[in-house]
Formats: C-alpha cells, structure tokens, sequence
C-alpha cells in the first residue's frame, strides 16, 4: 500500500468514532417536561415512570434515542414561564406539560414547537385548541372536560341529595379551567335551588385558612355544608 494511501486510511479510521457519535447524538430527542409539583412529588414520579415506560413501547428509550428535560415549579406558578424558556432554549423537540398554568406557559414561551398537553380540565375555553377534532396551532393532548362536567357535578348531588341547599366549592384561580368551572356551577345552581360557597386559593397554603373559613361559616349559620373539590392546587 502507498504511504498516501495508508495515511488517508489512518485519517478515515480516526475520524469514525466521532462521525459515530455526532450520529448517535443527531439521533436523541431531547422531550421537555413541565410541571407544577415537586420532583419527588410520588404521583409527579409515578406519571414520569408511566410516561417513559409507554415511551419504550413505542420505541423511545431514555438514555439511547430521548432525553427528558424536567423542570418543576414546585408549588409556585410564578416560576413556570422562566422553565418553560429554558426548554425553549434547550431546543426540545416537544413539551409536554401538565395542567393548565403549565400550558401558559409554554404557550407564551413558543409557538412552533409542538406541545402536549395533560391533565388539563378544559382546552376549549382558554383557547389552547381550536376544537377538540381539529387542535391546529401547535398544542394538543388530553383535557377532562372538566368545564363541561361543572354543572352535571351539581345535577348528580342534587339527585342524590335532594333535600341539599348549600355546597361549598374549592378552587384553584390560577387555573383557567377552574374560572370556567365556576362560571358554570354559578349558572347552574339557582336553577337547582342551590347556594354556592365558593372558596377559591392561589396556592397550597391557602387551603387551612378556607377550610377554616368554611368551619365559622357552617358553624355560625348552623348549617350542613357539603364540600364539592375541583381539582386540587397544581392541576388544570
């Protein structure tokens, strides 16, 4: 062999690891995650372990073809905008976010990279998606209907208890889904003979202080009051 041709061969070989690797790295997705709770919140790790297992079956493994990008806001929605640009800023190829401030945020933080949406009470009402058939724009998922359901919640405690006049209502106006919710258990509940107690909170510590709210309230009038939750501080 010519010496010019061995040493072309030599620079060949060299350059395969890296050409290898650039490959393997081109190949990983890096998938945003954005969440109100904790890390080590039990149900926050639980969804993570079913997310990545379902990933698999469908071919996707951490650590080979994705990557996962978490960030959580631990309790606090102030912080959600700032996680939502870092994903942003690390070009994820998707985000996947759960409840409604979450969607907020990435909603303001891109509209071009694809978001999918979780636990999310009401997708319509905000304007996240055009329709539930045809999202369009660049969000899409899973929403409970939650809005939808407000004043059939009602409906169904009236019916079980038909004798019932009072019904206090717990939520979070941090969530879009919630406001709608309101709005509809309000419409609905003169018409079923039913006064509301709507006791609503920004955050997690303000739940003790309307439980002992509602406590003087029920105390005070002598009444029964049942309690009808929303979705808990955190949630769409």
């Amino acid at each position: 062999m010519q010496r010019r041709n061995f040493i072309a061969l030599l620079g060949g070989a060299a350059a395969w690891p890296l050409t290898a690797r650039a490959q393997s790295q081109a190949r990983v997705r890096l998938i945003g995650v954005l969440a109100g709770t904790t890390e080590t919140d039990p149900q926050a790790q639980r969804r993570i372990v079913a997310f990545t297992q379902a990933l698999r079956e469908l071919g996707w493994n951490e650590g080979s073809n994705i990557k996962l990008e978490k960030r959580y806001s631990a309790g606090n929605p102030e912080r959600l905008p700032a996680l939502a640009t870092e994903l942003v800023q690390a070009n994820c190829a998707v985000i996947v976010v759960e409840a409604a401030q979450a969607v907020d945020a990435a909603r303001g933080a891109t509209r071009t990279i694809p978001i999918v949406m979780v636990y999310v009470g009401d997708a319509l009402g905000p304007g996240y998606v055009a329709s539930l058939a045809h999202p369009g724009g660049n969000i899409t998922g899973q929403t409970l209907v939650a809005t939808d359901q407000a004043a059939k919640r009602l409906e169904l405690m009236k019916k079980l208890s038909p004798d019932i006049k009072r019904i206090a209502v717990f939520s979070n106006l941090n969530a879009s889904g919630h406001i709608h919710q309101r709005k509809e258990m309000d419409a609905a509940a003169p018409k079923l003979g039913i006064l509301l107690q709507q006791l609503a909170m920004r955050s997690p510590t303000e739940l003790d202080a309307n439980f002992e709210r509602l406590s003087r309230l029920a105390l005070k009038q002598l009444l029964q009051w049942k309690i009808l939750w929303s979705n808990p501080i955190g949630r769409a």
